[in-house]
């Protein structure tokens, strides 16, 4: 029968350990090592509004193009991206990186002309509960979660033809963000709304 001294050191070394795995995945999404982006299942409301905005097909060039950069603060971020392969809108790749605690900031290349562009707000949330949801075959993306750290959305975006246009937004109650994790992605009446039906496209 094990000792108490040996039971104590082997719950203290996993405690250890434990805290060592959360502070180097918190440390790796901070300097944008671990992406976030898109990793959770498209909800059925999320699939609907991906297929409604099919994206078209856009051959890639032989050679990676030059990078066209407007944000010079994020110049080496940007240009990293451009050595992605497309994974939004057929021939754009979407990419995150940490901007503090719960924060991440959003960029998007054109992978034929070589054009970026940065996400005009930081999306956060406490908790890690923000989510951003896009697809390879689409224009839209999904979003929840403060924007700027400012009073959490839900938000609906369409790509056309450059920078994110918003399509839909619901302004969203404080206590979706508050207690489980998972509560502000989980498709309730409260947390989460339906994207914008062909009436409001068409407005």
């Amino acid at each position: 029968m094990a000792s108490p001294v040996l039971l104590f050191l082997f719950y203290f070394g996993c405690q250890e350990v434990r805290t060592a795995m959360r502070r180097l995945a918190g440390l790796l999404c901070a300097v944008g090592w671990v992406s976030l982006a898109a990793q959770a299942k498209p909800t059925p409301a999320e699939a609907r509004f991906f297929t409604a905005h099919p994206a078209e097909h856009v051959a890639l060039p032989a050679n990676k193009p030059a990078a066209v950069i407007h944000d010079k603060g994020f110049r080496t971020r940007l240009r990293w991206i451009l050595k992605g392969k497309p994974n939004f809108a057929d021939h754009l790749r979407i990419e995150d990186w940490g901007c503090g605690t719960g924060c991440i900031m959003i960029g998007v290349a054109d992978l034929t002309t070589g054009e970026t562009y940065l996400f005009p707000y930081t999306l956060s949330v406490p908790m890690m509960g923000r989510r951003l949801m896009f697809s390879a075959h689409s224009n839209a993306v999904h979003m929840v979660g403060y924007f700027d750290e400012k009073r959490p959305a839900d938000r609906w975006y369409v790509w056309r033809d450059g920078p994110l246009v918003l399509e839909k937004q619901v302004v969203l109650p404080e206590a979706c963000f508050t207690g489980d994790d998972s509560e502000a992605l989980m498709p309730t009446a409260k947390c989460n709304h339906q994207p914008p039906t062909d009436a409001e496209d068409d407005s």
